[in-house]
């Protein structure tokens, strides 16, 4: 039975489709929803009080691909 919870969860939590607004996206916890967010398929916007920090993290994901 958890096996097949476990094999669901792709499509029991589908974002795809949905938009999120992370704010302090760019370090800690706020980074880890968003990387959590996007691979379940949500379009993710972030802001943060550091410009430099917010650009490297814009850049990530193109990095992973």
């Amino acid at each position: 039975m958890a096996r097949e919870e476990t094999g669901n969860r792709g499509s029991r939590w589908s974002l795809q489709g949905m938009t999120a607004l992370v704010t302090g996206g760019t370090k800690g916890i706020g980074h880890a929803i968003v990387e959590e967010l996007a691979s379940l398929g949500a379009t993710v916007h972030t802001c943060s009080r550091n410009e430099t920090q917010l650009n490297e993290c814009s850049h990530e994901p193109n990095e992973r691909s």
